[in-house]
């Protein structure tokens, strides 16, 4: 049993190995260690691993039974579904020799990884044009179908292979999307970038460059909701604010939102709210800043009192709670404030724990009853929650 085509390996994304038609993939479901097994042979293919070092792998807690014998009947297993493919016979592919065990790496195989490499090898070449380095990078992308080997994303041995060739995977699509940019193909981006964010949806690049080809293929409605998500997201998932850069795409996504209108009435409808909720105004916080910048100027000139409130969660140490604990606390306060306030007062989320709140008041005190006022309510409407607000009210004229 023997044939002149290839097998063709993929390891990024998930594990399968084809030939001829014939597959056998990690998503059919069978023994964990079973593909843990041959995966990671095909791995270190045309290295010999020691029985004890499988072993090891395979059982590192067992201490029991005879391991050198469940070996064998995992290598049995193992070869057989390899037989399936119909290649050549496989105990020429997962070679036994001298206590070790192998994968053949001398037979002829298109394995995924290897052509990605030479991909972004190829395109990282000083002397490349670069039309040239884009088909490289585009093919590397194209291949790049996930992560090395997900399913087995908690192995120790498998961590830093995996990182490698996703860093490598990230630098080649930031790459690809500053030429794209640079040559004005939006379309090409939203569907490089998009496709990005699935693998690693924490890349801010990724986001920024998407959110600006939306913006420059008049997709404002799409790239403002990708924006809030976005930035929910990093608050939520790992208790940051997004950068500067990606907080400044807001502006450019509002500017943009607009074609021109000669009808007032059209504007005036526009610019109604599209729903008559009580409470205060929410915005985000590129928003909040302009709004008190005109604030300051017209106190200013009229002379009003507004005062800048700041009001934070903690927990009973006046620590940052945890993720899960903040996620829930700054919900619950953001319903508090909203009820709590004016629906003229402004307020915004400032950071991962703070919301910043704008009151136009007559008094010093008047301002600190409100914020009082709500510290009272977050503790009397949510008695079981840890978290302890922590707040500092200051007057405008202060600032200037």
């Amino acid at each position: 049993m023997s044939s002149s085509k290839p097998l063709k390996v993929r390891m990024l994304g998930e594990f399968s190995i084809e030939h001829d038609g014939n597959v056998i993939s990690d998503t059919e479901g069978r023994s964990k260690k079973l593909w843990l097994f041959i995966e990671y042979l095909m791995t270190f293919r045309g290295r010999e691993i020691s029985q004890n070092d499988l072993i090891d792998l395979l059982w590192p807690d067992d201490q029991n039974g005879n391991p050198s014998n469940t070996l064998k009947t995992l290598v049995h297993r193992a070869r057989t579904m390899v037989d399936s493919l119909e290649y050549m016979d496989s105990k020429d592919l997962i070679v036994y020799k001298r206590g070790t065990y192998a994968w053949n790496g001398d037979v002829d195989m298109e394995v995924d990884l290897d052509v990605f490499e030479s991909h972004i090898k190829n395109a990282e070449q000083k002397d490349i044009s670069i039309e040239q380095k884009l088909n490289e990078y585009t093919q590397a992308i194209e291949l790049y179908k996930g992560d090395f080997l997900p399913r087995l994303e908690l192995e120790a041995w498998a961590v830093p292979i995996s990182t490698y060739y996703h860093t490598m995977y990230t630098r080649a699509v930031a790459e690809t999307l500053e030429i794209l940019a640079g040559v004005k193909d939006w379309d090409t981006i939203i569907q490089i970038s998009q496709k990005a964010i699935e693998i690693d949806p924490y890349d801010e690049k990724f986001h920024i460059h998407l959110i600006q080809a939306l913006v420059n293929t008049k997709n404002q409605q799409l790239a403002k909701n990708h924006y809030e998500t976005v930035k929910k997201m990093f608050f939520e998932r790992f208790g940051v604010a997004p950068s500067n850069e990606f907080n400044a795409l807001y502006k450019k996504v509002i500017r943009t939102m607009h074609q021109p209108e000669n009808n007032l009435e059209t504007i005036r409808s526009q610019l109604a709210e599209t729903d008559q909720e009580s409470g205060a105004f929410y915005c985000e916080y590129e928003v909040f800043r302009e709004i008190y910048q005109l604030e300051v100027r017209n106190s200013a000139r009229t002379g009003q009192s507004i005062f800048l409130c700041l009001i934070a969660v903690n927990d009973n140490k006046g620590e940052t709670p945890n993720q899960r604990q903040l996620n829930n606390a700054m919900s619950k306060l953001l319903l508090t404030v909203n009820e709590s306030l004016r629906r003229g007062d402004v307020y915004t989320r400032y950071s991962p724990s703070q919301y910043l709140v704008m009151l136009q008041m007559l008094t010093f005190e008047n301002a600190q009853m409100v914020i009082k006022r709500i510290k009272k309510r977050f503790k009397h409407e949510y008695p079981k929650l840890t978290a302890k607000l922590e707040t500092e009210v200051i007057p405008i004229e202060t600032l200037i």
